[in-house]
């Protein structure tokens, strides 16, 4: 491909862009509130998703399909297929033999604008007037407040017998993610919005960050042919076959860093579309039970009770449909294909355990007052779940409320005392995640230990606090994981929330269920550090290796989804 320069091809790149003939699937207006509305597949909803408007409504058919990232920034992708297969770009189909290879090559891409807003509140669609006080009361004492609605509420056809008071007829709410959110600021980087952020903490406030795409990316790409010549070029181009089709070059996943992976095969179709970055991103659009066929073998063992595997393969579901109604940040899909959202194989580790496991529950969710519950996950606790409001920006949730990992549910409901938690992270108490003693999990408890020089590199490389003199636990959850981490250093100090930042700025931590101590040398300087920690993951809902064993002593799938998400109820969306 020949590059393109920026000042002699700009103004061709800007005429291509507006006269291409959209690839795209064509999808009607999609309105805030509606009664009646319009109907749309994976495609065309993460397309929706992918531009800014507010919060709106969408019918999303049966059988339910999804949309996976498998890698972003690319600029090139390479697909063949098992056998037969088409690739379709604008309105130009070209048919393909098996085993030939396609290339999708970036001609000029245009990034998205993202805005980042500092969330000082959310709200839901029915409390946009309380929403509006806040901002006005904001304003009045001198911030730059504003208010922005984001997410889906998503519909799906119910009973023809049905009749509902909301005018919704037969339709089925499947998930609602529409949320209104108060800012005070809407600013051009990720570092000026974290700036203000360290000013409100401080003067004693919440706030968090939120990405915001006011403007979607968009550009065009190239079809190459295995004969090396071109056979069109136009937004997106789609790849189709009855038989898997294989993914020979991925560049980054979807969060962005570099992993090269073998090729890999998928079900369904395989959609080439611009990311944020107005590089390629390649997209597996599938049925949402096929889905889950290559995502259950991804995540535990396909040697694990049948049990187990039927309440991660519950669990994986309602997460899946839960996060429809969101998207994944502007990019255009749903899910990726990593744990940050589920680990999705497509068709590498499929297993007939983990297919019967899934196929035994289909159409099955976890729901609390017929509401989808966002059924995540973590692969060992430690002993205690986490509640959700001390992990993630989110609102206390009753269903996903940290509690012990074993028969009994007991949960002091509080933060546990420094001291307390030391005792505790030095034994192996009994626990369903501790394993049995001729077989411990090595995760239930952990130490790691570095260097004061170590510490200072990983800590510097987000926050400029110069060499780290304190690490100091300001805020706990219900588990013990640290939900405000202050540091102090010889240049300056930072307060790190959530647990997630915490862990990475301290070099990937299995988890923020941690105590830590400090060496220091005769002049007071930090020599060495030891973390002292339990579990690995962020802690919330079912705990996984927790199951296998809660299986193996006799608990079925509902039992153990029932235990960790407290107060919920199974029920089947679809058959």
């Amino acid at each position: 491909m020949r590059p393109v320069k920026p000042a002699s091809t700009a103004r061709g790149a800007i005429r291509l862009l507006v006269t291409v003939v959209a690839a795209l699937p064509a999808f009607g207006p999609v309105q805030a509130g509606s009664k009646a509305a319009p109907s749309a597949g994976p495609f065309e909803r993460f397309m929706v998703l992918s531009r800014p408007g507010g919060a709106r409504t969408v019918m999303v058919g049966l059988p339910i399909r999804v949309a996976i990232g498998l890698a972003v920034e690319q600029q090139q992708v390479v697909v063949t297929g098992a056998g037969r297969f088409e690739a379709r770009i604008g309105r130009t189909v070209v048919r393909a033999r098996p085993g030939e290879r396609w290339t999708v090559r970036r001609v000029a891409g245009r990034a998205a604008r993202v805005e980042h807003l500092v969330v000082v509140q959310r709200f839901s669609p029915a409390e946009a007037a309380q929403a509006q006080r806040l901002v006005a009361g904001l304003r009045a004492r001198g911030h730059d407040a504003g208010v922005v609605a984001v997410g889906l509420r998503l519909l799906i056809p119910g009973p023809a017998s049905s009749a509902r008071a909301d005018g919704l007829g037969s339709q089925r709410i499947l998930g609602d993610g529409r949320t209104v959110l108060v800012h005070v600021g809407r600013l051009a980087s990720e570092a000026r919005a974290r700036e203000r952020i360290d000013r409100l903490s401080a003067a004693g406030g919440r706030p968090w960050h939120h990405e915001f795409v006011a403007a979607p990316q968009d550009g065009v790409v190239a079809l190459i042919g295995p004969d090396r010549r071109e056979r069109g070029r136009a937004r997106a181009v789609t790849f189709g076959s009855a038989s898997p089709l294989v993914l020979l070059e991925s560049g980054a996943g979807p969060d962005g860093s570099s992993r090269p992976r073998p090729p890999r095969s998928y079900e369904g179709a395989i959609h080439v579309v611009f990311d944020r970055k107005g590089l390629l991103a390649t997209v597996n659009e599938i049925n949402l039970e096929r889905y889950l066929k290559g995502v259950v073998p991804a995540e535990i063992p396909a040697s694990d009770p049948p049990q187990a595997i039927r309440a991660l393969a519950v669990a994986a579901r309602s997460e899946a449909l839960a996060k429809l109604a969101r998207g994944h940040g502007g990019q255009p899909f749903d899910l990726c294909w990593d744990q940050h959202c589920q680990a999705y194989a497509g068709l590498e580790r499929v297993a007939p355990s983990t297919n019967v496991g899934v196929d035994a529950t289909r159409g099955q969710v976890v729901q609390r007052g017929g509401s989808l519950v966002e059924a995540v996950y973590c692969d060992t606790c430690g002993g205690h779940t986490e509640s959700i409001e001390n992990v993630w920006s989110a609102s206390p949730n009753p269903s996903l409320v940290g509690v012990l990992d074993g028969p009994s549910s007991r949960s002091s409901g509080q933060a546990p005392s420094e001291s307390t938690l030391g005792r505790w992270l030095s034994t192996r108490p009994p626990a369903f995640c501790r394993g049995p003693e001729s077989s411990p999990n090595p995760r239930y408890r952990w130490t790691v230990e570095m260097s004061g020089a170590q510490l200072d590199w990983l800590v510097n490389r987000s926050f400029p606090v110069g060499s780290v003199r304190e690490l100091v636990p300001l805020e706990r959850g219900v588990s013990g994981r640290i939900k405000l981490l202050g540091v102090v250093g010889d240049r300056g100090r930072t307060v790190i929330h959530k647990e997630l930042p915490i862990r990475k700025a301290l070099g990937d931590l299995m988890s923020a269920l941690f105590v830590v101590d400090a060496s220091r040398g005769a002049d007071g300087r930090v020599v060495s550090w030891r973390f002292r920690g339990a579990g690995w993951g962020h802690g919330v809902g079912l705990c996984q290796v927790g199951s296998r064993w809660a299986a193996r002593a006799g608990f079925g799938y509902r039992a153990i989804l029932a235990h960790d998400y407290r107060g919920t109820t199974m029920a089947r969306l679809y058959r």
